[in-house]
């Protein structure tokens, strides 16, 4: 029997890794930012979930694109501030692309960042903030 072939692929820290961490940054820095109280993650994307569940989620009002991340605090002429999260090598869907022209449209500020530290310096900068 021949021996198998192993190919070492690099270590990519997954998209909800990222996720994890900017909010592990907010709830440290939200004595110096209290805006950062408000961020909160929208659970789109619903995978390995019981259908059930997911057809639940879709009548009340999931919607699939839409980014992952809203801070919902006017700041430099914007409504809001909402990030799409992505790692390293995440590519940004259609359906999420059509999300981001239709927020931008009716005045929102849409991101998409790779990894937890640049959507940080997205956030401290859409507050007017020093890092």
């Amino acid at each position: 029997m021949p021996a198998r072939k192993f190919q070492l692929r690099p270590l990519i820290a997954r998209e909800s890794s990222h996720q994890v961490a900017l909010f592990r940054w907010a709830a440290l820095f939200s004595r110096q930012h209290p805006e950062l109280e408000c961020l909160h993650s929208v659970p789109n994307g619903g995978y390995g979930l019981p259908i059930q569940t997911a057809v639940r989620l879709k009548r009340e009002g999931l919607r699939r694109g839409y980014p992952d991340v809203s801070l919902p605090i006017g700041r430099g002429g914007y409504h809001s501030l909402l990030i799409e999260m992505k790692s390293a090598v995440g590519i940004v869907r259609p359906e999420q692309k059509e999300w981001h022209v239709r927020l931008r449209r009716w005045g929102n500020k849409v991101a998409v960042c790779r990894g937890w530290e640049e959507a940080s310096h997205v956030i401290l900068d859409y507050l007017g903030r020093a890092r």
